[in-house]
């Protein structure tokens, strides 16, 4: 009993934080964001720490957090600067956007070098993980922060605030009502050598759920979004989110890890909590960038 109130607490506040963060948006939630994506990280990289000394490590994760603090600073002030000073949403490709492009090339650099000094047998298979871990992480959490501040989707048809919940938000009632339905009614497993209790039926329950769920935010929320996109975005970025959540899977699994992390009590690390969101933005990102400019 004590261990599922300390899961609640601890899910609640961790929920009420993102969420509060999310909303105030601008540095509450790039602090947040940057704090979320160092965590993360650390929490990657830590199964193979007797690959890279503790100095290299921090080096790794200290570079990757100023990619990452870099990228989605310049672009909350950059569009903060177009609305506030120029009073208008109609600007450029956001200096974020570009900036993380641009960074990353140095800090690809970057993680070579370490990876060569670290004195590592398997080198090609050490930069292929970080790679991974460093830009999935990255961008999974930089396309959030471009869609709560993105001019490109912030014009006059949306409200980036709204967009950003309905990706978040979606991804939980996908995640809950997926669980619901096939603890009821799930029969055939969906990935069983990777996630045993996933089951199609949960897969399709969490789809219709959260598209119901994104039809009707949206309807209330937005007044040009139509319900059939709507309708579309909610199966979608369900699907895309279950994809996230078998990836975080297949990567503990190869790891031999019951959870990433124990930060949060009862629900394991950030990366447990953020695993499905990590493809779910990117996905809501484009899918916006795309309806709201070539079709609304």
């Amino acid at each position: 009993m004590n261990n599922l109130v300390t899961r609640a607490w601890a899910g609640f506040l961790f929920v009420a934080v993102f969420s509060i963060c999310l909303y105030l948006g601008h540095y509450w939630w790039l602090s947040l964001a940057v704090l979320m994506y160092l965590l993360s990280l650390h929490e990657f990289i830590k199964p193979k720490s007797n690959w890279i000394k503790k100095g290299y490590r921090m080096n790794l994760i200290g570079l990757a957090s100023i990619w990452f603090l870099v990228s989605a600073g310049a672009h909350i002030y950059y569009v903060s600067y177009f609305k506030d000073v120029v009073n208008t949403l109609d600007v450029p490709i956001p200096a974020g956007y570009i900036i993380s492009f641009v960074l990353s090339v140095p800090l690809i650099l970057a993680l070579t070098v370490i990876v060569i000094r670290s004195e590592i047998k398997e080198r090609f298979g050490t930069l292929t993980y970080l790679y991974f871990g460093v830009f999935y992480i990255g961008f999974g959490l930089l396309s959030l922060s471009f869609l709560r501040h993105s001019a490109l989707v912030n014009n006059m048809s949306s409200n980036q605030v709204i967009l950003a919940f309905a990706s978040v938000a979606g991804v939980w009632m996908s995640d809950t009502f997926a669980y619901l339905t096939g603890k009821q009614w799930g029969k055939r497993k969906l990935a069983p050598t990777i996630s045993p209790n996933k089951s199609i039926e949960g897969l399709i329950g969490g789809m219709i759920f959260t598209a119901i769920f994104e039809i009707a935010l949206l309807s209330i929320f937005t007044e040009t979004t139509y319900w059939y996109i709507a309708l579309c975005y909610g199966l979608t970025l369900s699907l895309v989110a279950t994809g996230g959540d078998l990836v975080q899977s297949i990567w503990k699994r190869s790891e031999s890890l019951k959870d990433s992390g124990t930060l949060i009590p009862g629900h394991g690390g950030i990366l447990d909590r953020i695993d499905a969101q990590l493809l779910a933005s990117p996905f809501s990102l484009f899918f916006w960038i795309i309806v709201n400019n070539f079709y609304l």
